[in-house]
C-alpha cells in the first residue's frame, strides 16, 4: 500500500506520447502545445505545454500564426461496473475539461463474459478506466496486463489500481464508490493526463483550518470541503453522512487530506486542499 503522492509520481512514471496534430488556431482552444511557438522570424510566442486559451487569441490572431502543433487526445475507454450511472458522468466531464470525448464509455453487466470482452476491447484504446473492482484484476491477469501497483494508503479510494497491458495501455481500476471516482478521478486521472501533456503537477493549496477534526488512523481521508472568507480564506470540512457523500461534494469547492500523520486538526492547522477547478489553471472552453 503506497501514498497518494507516491501513487501520483509512478502514474506520471508511466506517461506516454498519444502523438501530435495541427489544428488552426480557432479551432486550438483547450488544446496543448507540444512544441514551442515561434514566428517565421524566430521570435518565439508561447512555450510547449501552453494551453491555449481566450486570452492567447489576441496574440495569435495579431501575429499571424498558423497551424498550431498539439497534443492528440487520447482514445479512452471508460467501464462502468456498477449501478451508479454518476460515475460515467463524472469522468465524461472531467475528461472533457481537457478537450477528450471517450472513445467508448457504458455500464457493463455483471455476467463475467460480457466484463471480459469489454476490458479486451478497451484495451485496443490509449487508456482504459473501469469504475468498480469486482472481478476485474482476475481478468487483467488473465489477458496479461502487468501491474504497476494496488492500493492506496487513503480513503475513499484504497483499492485503486494501475496497471498496462502488453500493447501498453494504461489501465486505471476505481472503486465503484462515486466520491472515489471523483477524488480518485480527479487525482490520478487527470495527473496522468497533464504528465502526458507536459502541463505542471496538480498540487494542493496549503490553507488553514476553521474548525476541529479528530486525528484519523490507518488511512489518510479526503473530505469535501468547502472555503470561507473570514479574517482570511479558510477551509472548513463538510459533514456529511455515509450515504451523502455525492451531495456534500456537489456543495464542496474541492476536498481536503487529512493525513494520518497531521494528528487531531485545530484551526489554524494547515491542509492541502485541492480545488474542484484551479482558478490558477487555465480554463478549458473548447473541444476537439
Amino acid at each position: 500500500m503506497i501514498s497518494v503522492t507516491a501513487a501520483i509520481q509512478q502514474i506520471a512514471a508511466c506517461r506516454t506520447s498519444w502523438g501530435t496534430e495541427q489544428v488552426l488556431p480557432e479551432h486550438a482552444v483547450g488544446r496543448v502545445l507540444s512544441e514551442p511557438l515561434v514566428t517565421p522570424e524566430g521570435k518565439p510566442l508561447l512555450d510547449a505545454g501552453t494551453r491555449i486559451n481566450f486570452q492567447h487569441m489576441a496574440l495569435l490572431m495579431s501575429e499571424g500564426a498558423g497551424a498550431l502543433k498539439v497534443h492528440r487526445p487520447p482514445r479512452i475507454t471508460v467501464l462502468n461496473l456498477g449501478e451508479e450511472a454518476a460515475n460515467n458522468y463524472t469522468l465524461n466531464t472531467l475528461l472533457k475539461q481537457y478537450t477528450i470525448l471517450p472513445t467508448v464509455n457504458e455500464r457493463v453487466p455483471a455476467q463475467p463474459a460480457a466484463l471480459e470482452n469489454a476490458i479486451r476491447e478497451g484495451l485496443e484504446t490509449d487508456l482504459l478506466v473501469i469504475c468498480g473492482e469486482e472481478g476485474v484484476l482476475k481478468i487483467l491477469q488473465e489477458l496479461e496486463v502487468e501491474q504497476v501497483f494496488h492500493k492506496v494508503r487513503a480513503k475513499p479510494f484504497k483499492s485503486f489500481w494501475l496497471g498496462y497491458s502488453p500493447t501498453k495501455t494504461r489501465v486505471m481500476v476505481l472503486p465503484s464508490n462515486t466520491f472515489g471516482v471523483q477524488v480518485g478521478g480527479k487525482l490520478f486521472l487527470e495527473s496522468y493526463i497533464r504528465a502526458c501533456w507536459q502541463l505542471p503537477a496538480l498540487k494542493p493549496w496549503l490553507l488553514p483550518f476553521s474548525e476541529n477534526r479528530s486525528a484519523v488512523s490507518v488511512l489518510d481521508e479526503f473530505v469535501p470541503a468547502a472555503m470561507v472568507n473570514k479574517n482570511g480564506l479558510k477551509i472548513r470540512g463538510l459533514h456529511f453522512s455515509r450515504n451523502a457523500e455525492v451531495a456534500a461534494a456537489a456543495h464542496a469547492d474541492g476536498f481536503i487530506c487529512h493525513s494520518t500523520d497531521a494528528g487531531s486538526l485545530e484551526p489554524g492547522s494547515l491542509v492541502p486542499f485541492y480545488p474542484w477547478i484551479d482558478p490558477f489553471s487555465p480554463p478549458v472552453n473548447g473541444s476537439h
